[in-house]
């Protein structure tokens, strides 16, 4: 996926992939979304949010997912906090040694 932003062009072909979660939507019931946190090769964040939605199966399509995603740039505080909200510890340490320390 690639999405231009503030003149910078994301790709997550290029990027590096650091970590994803997956989670049910709050909203829908019938919806999956995993979210991928990437790190370009010039030290940008960001973040890619898929929704994947199930048909119904008494609904025309029944059975095959549909998918919408999204592409967002992120500061290194958010991905930082991202990391943290996800309890990514050991992905912390790898990225931003200098923010945590044992205790």
């Amino acid at each position: 996926m690639k999405k231009l932003i503030d003149k910078k062009l994301y790709d997550t072909e290029k990027a590096d992939f650091v970590h994803s979660y997956i989670h049910n939507d709050e909203q829908f019931s019938t919806m999956e979304c995993e979210d991928r946190l990437y790190i370009t090769k010039q030290g940008n964040w960001f973040l890619v949010v898929e929704d994947i939605a199930i048909v119904e199966w008494d609904q025309p399509g029944a059975g095959e997912p549909s998918n919408v995603e999204d592409l967002r740039a992120l500061t290194a505080t958010e991905a930082f906090a991202w990391l943290v909200e996800h309890e990514a510890f050991d992905t912390v340490k790898q990225y931003f040694p200098d923010e945590i320390e044992e205790a």
